[in-house]
């Protein structure tokens, strides 16, 4: 089976496609260290399941430059700009994928337009990973393993002292009614007060957007669905794609939106991979999203937030083993009884050179078990 030249045998016992997405300067910087680390993670070689996304024609060099070396494939994706009210301009490309500007949310569009794509003509789950984060363990086995099996799974956002849950995985409740969606004043849906069971803390984790997977199952499809035609609603159809505002909401935030409001039907807008344009193909019914299986997975697991210690000076003494002159950016927290798969470097936000210094510097911790004995950090809360 072939989808814009990519090729998939889906007979593989345990296949499955891992997506991610970048232009010339993303894949320039981190790609290479991202590469090197999921080859040398625990539980296998992941690079053979990987399918970059690539804008632009220097970005697709720059990804074929490494294939003999990782065996991940390349794609070239257009910029398409889904807007008819909307001539794109020079100024709109100016800033490139600057964080929250309008390329940038071009891409979340087109991220999730990519995964409907792939998981409909494969019928295999679709893992979406961004490429700043840190792999030590193979996490595709892991995030396939819950019973019942997810419909989707995420790394839970926000899971920190003050708002956890126990154990490596959560089931989400999924509302069986409410109001209507509104997305009259920023972030005004996110109210915990929507949440339909207040007693379950898996129903106060909010998704993150960089690391999730969806099955070909019914409930992933619809909720894969809804999520794209929600954010192409925001976007487009609400006008916030071209704001020069860096305020509002991006593609997790309209996820959490899905998952707390899924009791109404939602105008449907599918990307035609023929065409590259988006057209309305109906109502997208809610009750399929009644029975999905919507998982969250412990920051032991897999780390989001970086534990907030971004960019302090006093971080340098959590790394005795240092490279020469290498700036400490980001605090790397110490394994739990060697659990944590994945450490996503988001809260670092407008500088690649950082994280692609972070992704070079913790190899080491990877490569090197005695090492993760002296970072002086701990996961919390502890068992």
């Amino acid at each position: 089976m072939k989808l814009w030249g990519y090729s998939k045998n889906v007979e593989e016992q345990d296949a499955a496609i891992i997506l991610t997405s970048c232009d010339y300067k993303c894949l320039s910087l981190l790609l290479e260290p991202f590469m090197n680390n999921i080859r040398a993670a625990k539980g296998g070689d992941l690079t053979q399941y990987f399918v970059v996304l690539c804008y632009g024609l220097e970005a697709l060099s720059v990804c074929k430059g490494s294939q003999d070396t990782y065996h991940h494939a390349c794609l070239l994706l257009e910029i398409i700009n889904p807007d008819p009210s909307h001539e794109l301009k020079a100024a709109d490309l100016s800033g490139g994928m600057a964080f929250s500007g309008p390329l940038y949310k071009l891409a979340l569009l087109q991220k999730l337009a990519c995964v409907e794509a792939f998981l409909m003509r494969f019928n295999v789950p679709v893992l979406w990973m961004d490429l700043d984060i840190l792999v030590f363990k193979n996490p595709l086995s892991f995030l396939l393993s819950p019973v019942p099996a997810p419909d989707l799974i995420t790394a839970a956002e926000d899971w920190d002292r003050k708002r956890f849950f126990h154990g490596d995985v959560c089931l989400r409740d999924i509302p069986r009614g409410g109001g209507k969606v509104s997305h009259e004043g920023l972030f005004n849906f996110l109210s915990h007060a929507m949440v339909p069971s207040p007693s379950n803390p898996c129903n106060l984790m909010s998704p993150n957007g960089g690391l999730w997977l969806v099955r070909p199952t019914e409930g992933g499809v619809a909720l894969l669905e809804t999520w794209l035609t929600r954010l192409y609603n925001y976007f487009v159809v609400k006008q916030n794609l071209w704001s020069a505002s860096s305020n509002g909401l991006l593609d997790q935030d309209i996820l959490l939106n899905v998952l707390l409001h899924s009791a109404e039907d939602t105008p449907y807008y599918q990307w035609d991979t023929q065409s590259n344009k988006f057209k309305l193909e109906g109502m997208l019914p809610y009750h399929a999203l009644l029975s999905a299986r919507v998982y969250h997975v412990s920051g032991q697991i897999m780390q989001s937030n970086c534990r907030g210690l971004c960019g302090g000076a006093d971080l340098v003494h959590s790394f005795p083993h240092r490279i020469e002159g290498q700036t400490v950016v980001c605090g790397m927290p110490k394994r739990a009884e060697n659990r944590m798969m994945t450490l996503h470097q988001n809260c670092i936000i407008h500088s690649l050179m950082k994280k692609h210094r972070n992704m070079k510097l913790l190899q080491n911790f990877i490569i090197n078990e005695s090492m993760w004995e002296l970072s002086g950090f701990s996961i919390y809360p502890p068992y």
